[in-house]
């Protein structure tokens, strides 16, 4: 029966894949001449320009890497895990939402094993003092043709000399530069309490795994859960990382999107797999990234982590180069035995088909995705310049248009409504019409008012917003306005009752318009 009910869910998945794969390719409209963006600088100097990602604290010089979000980022952000919660989550019949906090009990951390073991090689330059991790550069300069995850402390260090490392910093080399590697804790130490003494030292979580892992057994069996069962939450997690950079991709504050799924050990290894495809699938279906932008790859075994007996990456290729988007990992039995060790508490699953006779330590899969990762794989991929048509000789070619081509669903704004002049009543008509597509279900309607209504399509079609609604002196007569469509440029005179028709429970979508705007949307 299980076989039959994993095997019912993938064709479930399949089947709605095709069907999302046909909504996202209306919504997504991409044209051969569309130039992505081509640095990391351009797009988050674009990012800045249109209140995206902000730097953190900017007025004080800013923090190492810490990011803020703005308006427009901040509901991109929203949207973007909206999505993925309600596909992940709401629409499946085995996972259940979780919420743990970010401050555990310090022994968590002790019985998991991150207190000892959750570290990364630092390296030392003996000249200028800077600090490094010792793989990182490594890979830099093998240029990844050896994986350095798992390989220990003494071959790094022989490696650096090997290869002749310099310091990044100053270029010094050999026994003026990088020194021997040694381990570095990630833990980000807290105290809890006015008394500050080692009886009051606590940690922030460096992932929301655990959270799920010591609260699963208890959870599943007062829930009276079947295996496979699932547990997910969408949470802040801290890394004393060494390094960090490329913005969004590394940073030592971080929102995870994770699941835990519990299941029989036997079934841990297709299960795995079966994970690894719904995740791909969802960024391509739902999401809209570009496939020839997303791969797979396999750990080796010299390369997993202490508590995964495999792990399958699904990475995306960032304006930097290939990088780790979502890691799947099946984590097997290990943090329950360490847990049951440290705790003295039972750990085991129990069947409550035979009334918890059987009873044995689950295998653990974990999908575990980074949403900021998610959100620069999304903007780097959206974010295009569509070129402009040729000019005519002797005339000087115009710039291309500033696109980004998000999927409805996730647009930071649905709709703008643009009255066409500020006077005669069209900004409160465009008001008013604004507030009903709000009250309709449209979400993040906005009224723009500022500029040239040239400008203003521009500055529309830059933040992602799918539909312009424009205000005129025919709406004030008729009741009709100018809809225009962000990736064709077409534009077709509705009514607003019309609009308002096409608007259901998920807001205003091109799906839903094809009725009475077939002629703007294709």
């Amino acid at each position: 029966m299980r076989a039959f009910a994993h095997a019912a869910r993938r064709q479930d998945i399949a089947a709605r894949g095709l069907a999302r794969r046909a909504s996202t390719m209306s919504a997504v409209h991409r044209l051969d001449s569309d130039s992505p963006v081509a640095s990391m600088e351009e797009l988050m100097s674009f990012c800045r320009s249109r209140a995206i990602i902000l730097e953190s604290s900017g007025v004080y010089g800013g923090a190492a890497t810490t990011y803020d979000f703005g308006p427009v980022g901040a509901q991109l952000k929203k949207n973007i895990v909206d999505m993925w919660w309600r596909d992940f989550v709401e629409n499946r019949d085995d996972v259940a939402p979780l919420d743990t906090g970010v401050i555990l009990n310090p022994a968590v951390w002790r019985g998991s094993g991150h207190v000892e073991e959750f570290t990364d090689p630092l390296t030392q330059c003996e000249t200028c003092k800077r600090r490094f991790r010792a793989d990182k550069l490594l890979e830099e300069a093998d240029g990844g043709a050896e994986h350095w995850d798992g390989k220990t402390l003494e071959e790094m260090g022989a490696a650096l000399v090997a290869l002749g490392v310099a310091c990044p910093s100053c270029g010094a080399k050999a026994e003026a530069g990088l020194g021997t590697p040694r381990p570095f804790n990630l833990l980000f130490e807290t105290s809890i309490g006015p008394v500050q003494d080692g009886s009051s030292t606590a940690f922030l979580r460096p992932e929301t795994a655990q959270g799920a892992l010591v609260q699963g057994p208890l959870v599943l069996s007062l829930t009276r859960a079947r295996l496979p069962a699932g547990l997910a939450q969408v949470g802040k997690s801290f890394r004393n990382e060494i390094a960090v950079g490329q913005s969004l991709f590394r940073t030592r504050e971080f929102e995870q999107a994770e699941i835990q799924v519990f299941c029989e050990p036997e079934s841990s290894g297709d299960l795995l797999q079966q994970w690894v495809e719904d995740c791909n699938t969802w960024l391509v279906d739902r999401l809209g990234l570009t496939p020839s932008r997303i791969r797979r790859r396999v750990h080796e075994e010299s390369e997993l982590a202490h508590y995964a007996l495999a792990t399958t990456d699904i990475e995306f290729n960032y304006p930097f180069g290939w990088g780790e988007l979502w890691g799947i990992a099946n984590r097997g039995k290990y943090d329950l035995l360490r847990h049951e060790a440290a705790s003295g508490q039972d750990m085991r699953f129990r069947d409550p088909r035979d009334g918890g006779r059987t009873a044995f330590h689950p295998f653990v899969v974990e999908p575990a995705l980074g949403v900021g990762r998610l959100v620069l794989a999304v903007l780097s991929d959206c974010l295009v310049t569509e070129a402009a048509p040729a000019a005519a000789k002797g005339k000087k070619q115009a710039p291309g248009r500033l696109v980004l081509r998000v999927p409805d669903e996730i647009a930071p704004s649905r709709a703008a409504v643009l009255p066409i002049m500020n006077k005669d009543g069209m900004p409160e008509r465009a008001a008013e019409i604004a507030a009903a597509l709000r009250r309709m279900g449209a979400g993040g309607v906005q009224v723009d008012t500022s500029g040239s209504i040239g400008k203003r399509y521009r500055r529309q079609d830059e933040v992602g917003t799918p539909l312009c609604v424009t205000v005129d002196y025919t709406t004030l007569e008729d009741g009709t306005v100018t809809v225009r469509c962000r990736d064709t440029m077409r534009q077709a005179r509705l009514s607003v009752a019309d609009i308002e028709d096409a608007i259901g429970p998920r807001g205003l979508t091109r799906d839903k318009l094809q009725g009475v705007f077939a002629t703007v949307v294709r």
